[in-house]
């Protein structure tokens, strides 16, 4: 037998097994510790059809136990026009269900969504956008923090398959993409995967002609690159552009040290310049320098042979070839400069003191490999302390040697061979002795200046600057803060020719 209390007050009604006064802020309470409300159980059609309810009041409470059209098992209340599901723990949340049902604008609105991916957006249509915020006042329109210590996961993360990852635009001089970091993450980073096609994990594209940057870089170092590839660069740089009016910079560095480049290994090179077309004239140039000094190059192994500057290939000079010096008696101030010999043709040249043995001769030998390297010899000997008027060469160079004869005996001879250069290189390449070349491209000077001709006519195709002008990286010309020292102004020289 079930008992069953019911009580019953002017305002309100209290279901209970035991005697209960209801609570005074319900029309009706139910109080049990071992039961529940059972709502009434219906099958429902769809959510725009009241049936089988007729006429429902609303928010009229049922429990739905059928699948069928848009309706499936679960709680629904009738809003006055449809049956609207009640949220279970199965269901996923829309944006519109997660807001906070607050209408209006106004600051301080915020959405707040948890799990392991808190927001997940996907749209069917092929042009739409997937995530859009719009924003008109000062700020950032998207802003997300990631409080992680680990530096493998990223705040914002795109992944696509198609030309763009992360597209950003803006109209005022700020940032279409901005990133923080205030760890040992990095503020902004971009990955191809291993099975990618892409070129770049970053792109910048600047679609202006006439400044800006592709990409711009501020810090302790600006721009970093690496590469783990052997055959890869750590920063490449490429111009598109033509050389008419401006230089179409592949790369550009700007500082104390405008370019710095450095290697760790022994066979590698610090800096490496290339010129990659197929031409051989004199516009074809690997590394061009422009300056007070033009190249410089210092040897680290001085004590060792090490070079400053080496070629591989003719050398050649418009101006005179010289070594400088300190100046012994005045290091401090002024320079001593000593100029090297010039001839039409390619010499070596041998020298050396002998002393006559009691006939007046004497058997000179030359390095073992002097005939190996040289070809039409000539002599010239010089008596030393006294006359020697019947001095001569007994014997020409054979097997390495040559002998001298006439002299008085016991007398010291200065002597001097000059030899026409003969080795593997010379040989290869014989074109290299001949003294006048047509040039390869009429009407070109190598310093047109000193023949009254503009610089286009240069044999040389340099930068597209004036001396005493650098160029900026928008392409602008802007002067030098370095004066340029003319004729007369450089330092004081004391000339050994």
């Amino acid at each position: 037998m079930a008992v069953v209390s019911a009580s019953s007050f002017a305002q309100n009604v209290g279901i209970s097994s035991t005697a209960i006064v209801p609570d005074a802020s319900s029309m009706l309470e139910i109080r049990s510790t071992n039961k529940g409300l059972l709502i009434p159980r219906v099958a429902l059609s769809a959510t725009s059809s009241a049936s089988p309810v007729t006429a429902p009041a609303l928010s009229l409470l049922v429990f739905n136990t059928a699948s069928a059209g848009d309706v499936t098992p679960g709680y629904y209340y009738w809003d006055g026009s449809k049956w609207v599901r009640m949220l279970s723990g199965s269901m996923c949340l829309t944006l519109q269900q997660a807001y906070d049902g607050c209408s209006g604008s106004g600051s301080g609105r915020n959405i707040i969504i948890s799990g392991t991916n808190s927001v997940n957006l996907s749209d069917a249509n092929a042009s739409s956008i997937g995530f859009k915020s719009t924003h008109s006042n000062n700020g950032v329109a998207v802003s997300a923090d990631n409080t992680s210590t680990s530096v493998q996961y990223a705040t914002i993360q795109a992944t696509t398959n198609s030309n763009y990852g992360t597209v950003g635009s803006v109209t005022p001089p700020t940032s279409a993409v901005m990133g923080n970091s205030s760890g040992l993450a990095y503020g902004v980073s971009g990955q191809i995967a291993a099975t990618g096609s892409a070129q770049s994990a970053i792109y910048g594209n600047n679609l202006r002609t006439t400044g800006g940057h592709g990409v711009y870089g501020i810090g302790f170092n600006g721009t970093v690159g690496e590469s783990n590839y052997q055959a890869g660069y750590g920063v490449f740089g490429r111009n598109y552009g033509t050389a008419t009016t401006s230089n179409a910079v592949g790369t550009y560095g700007r500082g104390y040290m405008g370019v710095w480049g450095e290697t760790v290994d022994g066979q590698g090179a610090g800096v490496f310049g290339q010129n990659a077309s197929s031409g051989t004239t004199y516009k074809n140039v690997g590394v061009w320098g422009l300056g007070w000094v033009g190249v410089y190059g210092v040897s680290n192994n001085l004590g060792s042979a090490g070079y400053g500057l080496y070629s591989v290939g003719m050398f050649a000079a418009t101006g005179a070839k010289s070594f400088e010096i300190d100046y012994p008696f005045d290091p401090g101030n002024k320079i001593l400069r000593h100029f090297s010999m010039e001839s039409p043709e390619v010499l070596n040249l041998y020298r050396g003191n002998v002393e006559l043995d009691s006939h007046g001769e004497i058997e000179v030998q030359l390095p073992d490999y002097f005939e190996a390297i040289n070809i039409n010899f000539s002599y010239q000997l010089t008596p030393i302390g006294a006359p020697a008027s019947g001095l001569y060469i007994k014997q020409e160079i054979i097997d390495g040697s040559f002998i001298i004869a006439g002299g008085n005996a016991g007398q010291k001879v200065s002597w001097v061979v000059y030899a026409e250069r003969n080795d593997k290189y010379i040989q290869t390449y014989p074109e290299v002795k001949n003294v006048i070349v047509q040039k390869k491209v009429p009407d070109t000077y190598l310093m047109p200046e000193l023949w009254g001709q503009p610089k286009s006519k240069s044999v040389f195709t340099g930068p597209k600057t004036e001396p005493g002008q650098m160029l900026t990286p928008d392409s602008k010309l802007i002067q030098s803060e370095l004066p340029i020292l003319k004729s007369g102004e450089n330092d004081s020289i004391e000339n050994n020719e």
